[in-house]
């Protein structure tokens, strides 16, 4: 099965090795289908947010060949329906546990029941698998429009709500030193010493 991962730096893998999805624009087209997996993408979308300014005369053949590359590249692995065209666009067909951003909206959602029917270990632990997903900022090393952008802004948004969450759920079932986030830095640092003893008077 192939994996898609958009919780750090765009890739796709199978059975663990990665998988080539072409250069800049192809992997932004990609990155398209992703943030709106299993919903349809128009044209004029994905020519959008490649080319936001001055498109060239073969947007559309360009778009078109970059979908035909990644279809050929998904049927390499087994899965050659994984992109099909819909109305003038594509879309891509992702179960929840083949991309990283799906698993974790699933497993935050199960932290939030976890929570209200008042198991807050099994909220931890939940909230722990979803925040070991990210890999880095979303979407990191992939040219962005005006599409992508909110999207990546609101992935990262919702990283921080759930380091938010589990941050506050440790602290409830008593794990204080696990509830300051991994990436937190002493805001302070040492005096260097002093050496002789202090300034000297004249």
């Amino acid at each position: 099965m192939l994996s898609y991962g958009v919780l750090g730096p765009l890739r796709v893998t199978h059975a663990g090795l990665p998988v080539p999805v072409g250069a800049k624009k192809q992997r932004t087209v990609l990155a398209l289908l992703l943030a709106r997996a299993n919903r349809a993408v128009g044209l004029d979308d994905l020519v959008d947010e490649v080319w936001s300014h001055d498109p060239p005369v073969s947007t559309v053949a360009n778009v078109r060949t970059y979908a035909a590359n990644l279809r050929r590249a998904f049927a390499a692995y087994g899965e050659p329906d994984a992109l099909t065209r819909s109305g003038d666009g594509y879309q891509l067909t992702v179960g929840m546990a083949a991309c990283d951003a799906l698993a974790f909206d699933e497993l935050r959602r199960r932290a939030d029941d976890e929570r209200g029917r008042g198991d807050l270990h099994g909220c931890v632990r939940t909230l722990e698998e979803a925040t070991a997903l990210w890999r880095g900022p979303a979407l990191s090393g992939v040219a962005a429009g005006a599409n992508l952008r909110p999207y990546r802004a609101a992935l990262d948004e919702s990283r921080l709500a759930a380091l938010d969450e589990l941050a506050a759920a440790r602290i409830e079932v008593g794990a204080f030193t696990a509830a300051v986030p991994r990436t937190a830095t002493p805001v302070t640092t040492p005096r260097p010493a002093v050496r002789g003893g202090g300034p000297r008077r004249s």
